[in-house]
């Protein structure tokens, strides 16, 4: 998932606090997804390079650690308006993490089509977003460079189908439930 270095204790960090301040609960259909909440949604962006690929702005105080984890899928939801980032183990495929960025239909659009039901070549690349104070307010600054590239893009109806069998569903709902997760947290 993480290497086992700073980044891993940042993104630990990064998920206690945000739980804490209710801007993360965890998915109803798939456990091992964190929902962000609107207001968290909202530091994140979206475009399109010059290549026409999409691209997914991770804002400078979310760096290194989040760039440093094996992203393996992203995946478009349209029915809950949602775009899920996958860390997959590399030896199983296995779900390991996933987070589930809040975006419009309209953003969804810039990312994957909504008539477009199937592209096997698609893929979401990340770029660095940052805030800049001027005389006239905030400025947001997009880098130019990727920091992340190549992450498999797809189309999902819900955060159930990111799961690869019905033993991996089975499996995360009951060590949720042997720790005592799914009932001390308020799931969306």
């Amino acid at each position: 998932m993480l290497e086992a270095n700073s980044s891993a204790l940042m993104m630990a960090l990064f998920i206690n606090k945000n739980l804490l301040a209710g801007n993360l609960k965890l998915s109803k259909d798939n456990p091992r997804i964190f929902l962000l909440s609107p207001s968290l949604s909202d530091y994140f962006a979206v475009g399109l390079d010059i290549e026409n690929e999409p691209w997914l702005g991770i804002p400078s105080a979310l760096l290194p650690f989040w760039t440093d984890a094996n992203w393996a899928e992203a995946a478009v939801d349209y029915e809950n308006g949602r775009l899920y980032l996958c860390i997959k183990s590399m030896d199983t495929n296995e779900l390991l993490l996933g987070f589930s960025i809040a975006f419009r239909v309209k953003r969804l659009n810039v990312i994957w089509a909504q008539d477009l039901k199937d592209n096997p070549h698609a893929v979401l690349n990340m770029k660095k977003i940052s805030t800049e104070k001027t005389k006239h307010g905030d400025r947001t600054v997009v880098g130019d460079e990727h920091i992340f590239t190549g992450i498999k893009l797809s189309r999902v109806n819900s955060a159930s189908e990111l799961f690869q069998t019905a033993y991996d569903d089975n499996y995360a709902n009951l060590l949720l439930q042997e720790s005592g997760l799914d009932e001390s947290f308020t799931s969306f």
